[in-house]
């Protein structure tokens, strides 16, 4: 083939192998609002559809140049589609040296043709600030142009501009009805956004039946997102009869993809035999896949998978490494077991004022456990000044959520009057919440508190209820106990 006299439309299909743009142009540049400024430029263009693609694909140097040079003439003569594809090559960097003001440059000329995507293009550059000042009112105006066309990339951004308000007033209803359209044609991104439209009843009722017809449309079309959403709504049973099967083939579907939180359930799925095959080394590997891309919970998982040599080798080290990036992420059991670990010197060296930090951190997020067990530091002075105030006020907090331990040490503390208001018929309340629990300590007490009549009325035969119940544990105290009160058949 002698390429110097090569046709626009054959540069066109060694480029991209695409040349018409209509209504429903194959060519879609991926917008979404949503997208980092560093990958804008990418997700703008992603989607052009090179079907022969071998010139770049194979490094043909000189069909490259001769197809730019060809495509650069076709533009200077005004072909608007030639225009379009020279602006692309620009964002791109293909073929030429990536130079946004002159992909800016192309995409106008080819857009005030009317070319579609061009026009499409020019709004996300305007959106964004590529090549341009950023304008918001010049991106709805071209997104407009474009879709009115049919483009249903620009159906799409133009409803998303009505949902955030962004260069118009905020209409729902008619971000609906634009990303509707989008949908329609097959737009993936469009149809997962309208499957979230109806389950949260944004600018339309919320009905679970459409919820799930559009994240399946997605879906099928390899939507990770919607994949990921679809398998929650059959891990749920919501829309859908409950289905782990189909939860985990889904699920599946979004992390091959590598969708991080897919992938992150993915391990939660093998580690519980949930819809698949229990396999702790599968359940390790998804959360280690998730906990790569930075997936908080999965690095929480991870860690635990190295503690407890679950799927893997036990590494207390590496334990402490991934609890110390999910903490570092705000995962607040994470900051809680960090703390533990430097509590009790487990994979790194034991540091008390450490472990009072991460202490701190994960009750703050309110963490029983790290409430109770900041306390318990305060209480005793463990990496931080001894303050009994504060310990029995990191005791209610632990106890108003339930902790059986937090609810005994609060009572001990109503009884002796130390550091609050003595109250003996508080003191037996938190005794009686902790012992519903089964906690072997408070049952034991009570059971003192019935038998002498402290913040209670004196009742042997309920002193012998609790004392059987911790003494059934093994509790020590109330064995003997119950050998005081001659009661030894109660051990039994």
């Amino acid at each position: 083939m002698n390429l110097k006299n090569i046709t626009l439309s054959a540069a066109l299909i060694i480029l991209f192998g695409v040349i018409t743009c209509h209504a429903g142009l194959t060519v879609k540049p991926a917008i979404t609002h949503s997208v980092d400024y560093s990958n804008a430029i990418e997700q703008a263009i992603s989607e052009v559809q090179f079907k022969t693609n071998w010139c770049f694909a194979n490094e043909v140097g000189p069909n490259e140049k001769e197809s730019i040079k060809s495509l650069q003439e076709a533009a200077e003569q005004g072909d608007a589609e030639a225009q379009f594809y020279l602006a692309v090559c620009y964002a791109k960097g293909q073929g030429v040296k990536e130079n946004n003001k002159e992909a800016e440059k192309w995409f106008r000329k080819a857009a005030e043709q009317g070319q579609c995507a061009a026009q499409s293009c020019l709004g996300f550059f305007y959106a964004h600030g590529i090549g341009v000042k950023e304008n918001e009112s010049e991106a709805v105006k071209w997104w407009r142009k474009s879709a009115i066309q049919g483009y249903d990339q620009a159906q799409y951004d133009l409803g998303m501009c009505y949902f955030s308000g962004m260069g118009v007033e905020k209409n729902e209803t008619q971000g609906v009805t634009l990303i509707r359209k989008a949908a329609d044609q097959g737009h993936p991104d469009a149809q997962y956004f309208i499957g979230m439209c109806y389950q949260n009843g944004l600018g339309v009722s919320a009905n679970k039946t459409e919820m799930i017809k559009w994240y399946r449309k997605a879906a099928e079309q390899g939507h990770a997102e919607a994949q990921f959403d679809l398998a929650a709504c059959y891990d749920q049973g919501n829309g859908v009869d409950k289905n782990s099967k189909e939860a985990a083939n889904w699920c599946r579907k979004a992390a091959d993809q590598g969708f991080g939180s897919a992938q992150s359930v993915m391990g939660g799925y093998y580690a519980s035999g949930e819809g698949v095959t229990q396999d702790a080394k599968e359940a390790f590997k998804w959360w280690h896949k998730a906990a790569e891309q930075g997936q908080a919970s999965a690095q929480y998982a991870l860690a635990f998978s190295y503690r407890g040599g679950h799927g893997v080798e036990t590494n207390f080290t590496e334990a402490v490494k991934w609890f110390r990036k999910a903490a570092d992420q705000g995962f607040a059991q994470a900051q809680y077991e960090l703390g533990w670990c430097y509590y009790d010197g487990i994979g790194v060296s034991k540091d008390l004022p450490k472990a009072v930090e991460w202490y701190r951190k994960a009750a703050d997020q309110e963490i029983v456990e790290a409430q109770f067990n900041l306390g318990v530091c305060y209480e005793h002075g463990f990496g931080v000044s001894k303050n009994l105030v504060k310990a029995i006020e990191l005791f209610q907090k632990a106890a108003g959520q339930g902790a059986a331990e937090a609810q005994t040490k609060l009572a001990g503390y109503y009884f002796t009057g130390e550091g609050i208001p003595q109250d003996s018929t508080k003191a037996v309340e938190c005794y009686q919440k902790a012992a519903n629990q089964g906690l072997s300590e408070a049952q034991y007490n009570l059971g003192c508190c019935y038998n002498e009549g402290k913040g209670v009325k004196k009742s042997k035969q309920e002193a012998i209820k609790w004392f059987s119940k911790a003494a059934e544990q093994g509790y020590e105290g109330a064995i003997e106990a119950l050998k005081e009160l001659g009661q030894p058949e109660k051990l039994k």
